[in-house]
């Protein structure tokens, strides 16, 4: 199934930042994601590869403040 990144974020009741209209075709884990998926922060320990992840879009926490700049794939 096919989402937009606004209609994850609606669900998820987030805040978006970003391209709203990018199209969701799949989850997968952070350190394997490629264009189409989405995944997720739920580990600080993980926080590094939201700088190298190749995924359309991330779910983290509202309180979450990124160490350097995150570069759109």
């Amino acid at each position: 199934m096919q989402m937009t990144v606004n209609e994850w974020c609606t669900r998820l009741k987030g805040i978006l930042e970003g391209d709203a209209g990018t199209i969701i075709t799949h989850p997968a884990k952070i350190e394997e994601a490629g264009e189409g998926a989405i995944s997720f922060i739920g580990n600080p320990r993980y926080e590094h590869f939201a700088y190298s992840t190749k995924a359309s879009a991330l779910i983290v926490q509202t309180s979450w403040s990124p160490e350097k700049k995150i570069k759109p794939h």
